[in-house]
């Protein structure tokens, strides 16, 4: 069946002579949910916080319901990069039990086994570059990278100018894959007052403001926050804050997408996505009755929970007079982008990918197929799965009660329907059984052991993962 699989998601190779473009730009932003940015209808104060994406929307193709294996950036980008689900690569955390903010020493990098979308670009001449700004962004995540930058600080305009210097380092018959990736959306949210005054909420706010706005993880991440002095207005400024972060990084990929060639832009694919989202209290009161936290968090952040508003993404393609534009509803994974990048730059691929090619999509000459999407790889809490298939997802914990629901009637997933459905639930937990143990098979086959553990931070290293509220300070590993 594995191999059936397999066979199925593989895309006959093109001739490089055949490709649909030279070279490809992928935008990445750390934690942005699909429903923050203007394309799909997001309106702050009656203001999109992404003006000129939305136009680069309007003539390219969106995925409306793509979604991330993960909610978490090392796994969820460690199956970006390799087509291949959490369970396959094992990057990320395993156990039963995970607390990302006290055992860091645990998590498993990317075997160096795996063939990334970076390694097949390589491997065929194009020159390679990513500028990250997340230790989680490295791991193994570097290979194939002729350039690799992961910096202690830089704004999304920074992250612009260091890829516009490095692009104009290139040659006139270079082709190239460029990998661009944005923090500001991900707490504490530096955002720069010229976005700041895009929003109300977020437009006269002093410095005294803005460090307790971005106190998230301090102050309102216990049980029911609401019921605390100061919440609604408190919530009112982190949204802001998330969307003129948002505006900025909207203007540094613009930016970019300037700086390239009138000759070279025709030929260049433009991808916009994310790792995956974040939460803002949308199920603090299921997360306060049934999950349990080792932070003692409730409905905010991400890692934890596999809830849509975690791993629900952004997925735009642009490439002026080739992508179709179009809007496509049917369910993708971020799995589907190294086949899709490497496909539509006819670069032949033999390494096995869980994936599909979309390129078909973005010419408008077909749907993506319809199949189970699965999601795995939480670092915060008990060790949960689950498989969207149909309109329906199923969500298992491994201590915690089973949830299902019925995203056509609930996308926001509130009606747990798990004692309402039995004969959907079970044929949901077939399913996902079937796949965890095709993985688990696939994984040995293409790794050949246990994952390696990442090296012990050091004092800089973990002086910013506190500031990102990934750990707790004075937390040992």
């Amino acid at each position: 069946m594995l191999a059936l699989l397999l066979a199925a998601c593989a895309s006959p190779p093109r001739a490089l002579s055949d490709a649909a473009a030279d070279s490809a730009i992928v935008f990445y932003v750390d934690t942005l949910r699909a429903d923050r940015v203007g394309w799909a209808g997001y309106r702050l104060d009656g203001r999109s916080p992404t003006p000129r994406l939305d136009a680069l929307a309007a003539e390219g193709t969106v995925f409306a319901q793509a979604r991330s294996a993960a909610p978490w950036t090392h796994v969820a980008t460690a199956s970006l990069f390799t087509g291949l689900e959490p369970a396959v690569h094992g990057a990320g955390f395993s156990g039963p039990v995970r607390d990302e903010s006290r055992q860091k020493g645990r998590v498993h990098v990317l075997d160096p086994a795996f063939t990334t979308l970076a390694e097949a670009a390589e491997a065929a001449g194009l020159r390679t570059a990513m500028f990250a700004r997340n230790r989680y962004l490295g791991l193994g995540l570097e290979q194939g990278f002729e350039v690799w930058v992961d910096p202690p600080s830089g704004s999304a305009a920074t992250q612009a100018d260091r890829a516009i210097d490095w692009l104009d380092t290139l040659d006139e018959d270079d082709r190239f894959l460029l990998v661009v990736h944005f923090m500001d959306v991900h707490t504490p949210n530096h955002s720069r007052a010229g976005d700041r005054a895009r929003f109300a909420a977020s437009r006269e706010l002093s410095g005294e403001d803005l460090d307790f706005a971005r106190r998230w993880h301090r102050r309102y991440g216990k049980a029911h926050p609401e019921r605390v002095p100061g919440f609604a207005d408190y919530r009112a400024r982190r949204e802001a804050l998330y969307a003129a972060s948002l505006h900025a990084v909207d203007a540094a990929a613009d930016r970019v997408i300037a700086a390239l060639p009138e000759w070279r832009r025709p030929r260049t694919l433009v991808v916009f996505t994310a790792d995956h989202g974040e939460e803002f209290w949308d199920h603090a009161a299921l997360e306060a009755r049934a999950y349990a936290d080792p932070r003692r968090q409730v409905g905010m952040g991400h890692g934890h929970t596999l809830f849509d508003e975690l791993l629900r993404v952004p997925l735009l393609a642009w490439q002026p007079g080739v992508v179709e534009a179009a809007r496509v509803e049917a369910p993708v994974s971020l799995l589907d982008l190294a086949p899709t990048v490497l496909g539509w730059l006819g670069i032949p691929d033999a390494a096995a990918r869980q994936g599909v090619d979309l390129g078909p999509a973005l010419r408008g000459a077909a749907t993506p197929p319809d199949r189970p999407l699965f999601f795995d790889g939480i670092c915060f809490g008990h060790a949960r799965e689950a498989v969207l298939d149909g309109g329906w997802k199923y969500v298992r914990s491994w201590r915690e009660p089973d949830l299902l629901f019925d995203l056509a009637a609930d996308p926001a997933e509130q009606a747990d329907l798990s004692a309402e459905e039995p004969d959907e639930l079970a044929r949901l937990a077939a399913i996902l059984d079937a796949r965890l143990a095709e993985d688990a098979a696939l994984g040995e086959r293409l790794r050949g052991g246990a994952a390696p553990d990442a090296p012990a931070l050091t004092a800089g290293e973990r002086a910013e993962l506190e500031a990102l509220g990934y750990l707790e300070p004075g937390s040992s590993r």
